[in-house]
């Protein structure tokens, strides 16, 4: 019986997290790029549970007019809207330059931190959105449009 060795193993998870973001990328990318926004209400569960958005509400909507090129709107839509897609981008592009792949699986505990600090600063950008509307009844730099 032949043995692994749990640098391969792990290697092997790294690629496979790799393409299931890859995949999701690609969904992502498509949808931005192919719904059109008057047409389709929020798929956000949070938002319909609470009424409220959640911090990533009007993302999609922000890679879909910076795709359009209407780089203001997005950024009132979503400020992450414009590195969401770099992101996706890149790992778009890794699907077909395997040195990106490489790069990406090399520089993974990088990547996870990179992860996790958008995380929290999405998190952040949430909770100023939900003190503005709470507080103030909306902020208008901050996704004016989303709860429409």
């Amino acid at each position: 019986m032949q043995t692994l060795d749990p640098s391969d193993i792990q290697k092997r998870s790294d690629r496979t997290e790799l393409r299931i973001f890859q995949g999701g990328a690609v969904v992502v990318f498509l949808a931005g790029l192919f719904l059109p926004l008057t047409r389709f209400p929020s798929i956000c569960i949070f938002l319909y549970i609470t009424g409220l958005p959640c911090p990533g509400c009007g993302l999609t909507r922000s890679i879909h007019l910076t795709l359009n090129g209407k780089i203001l709107q997005a950024l009132q839509f979503h400020p992450f809207g414009l590195p969401a897609l770099a992101w996706l981008c890149f790992l778009i592009l890794s699907i077909f330059i395997p040195s990106l792949s490489r790069f990406y699986v090399k520089h993974i505990k990088q990547i996870h931190r990179l992860y996790a600090t958008g995380a929290l600063l999405m998190l952040a950008f949430g909770v100023v959105r939900l003190i503005g509307l709470l507080m103030f009844g909306g902020l208008s730099w901050v996704a004016p449009s989303v709860l429409r």
